[in-house]
């Protein structure tokens, strides 16, 4: 990270993801329960890897979409500095 701002944003924006993602992770389980009892464990695993990984890109996407490479917030508000 480039500056304790970023930080900052990067892990508030990460923890309310995987929050929300982690409530997707509950009904993993349950559902592959009912559809495929076989492949409950297996299903699991998987989605909540994939769980993890989303919240990886989601946070990354966040942080290119609000701060440029060195760090510095971008301006969204189409007004610009002179």
């Amino acid at each position: 990270m480039r500056n304790e701002s970023v930080w900052k944003a990067a892990n508030t924006y990460s923890i309310n993801t995987s929050v929300r993602y982690a409530w997707y992770s509950f009904l993993i389980p349950v559902t592959l329960y009912f559809l495929f009892p076989s492949y409950n464990f297996l299903g699991t695993v998987l989605g909540n890897t994939l769980l993890i990984l989303l919240a990886f890109v989601a946070t990354e996407r966040y942080l290119n979409t609000h701060f440029d490479k060195l760090g510095n917030p971008k301006n969204h508000g189409g007004i610009s500095e002179t």
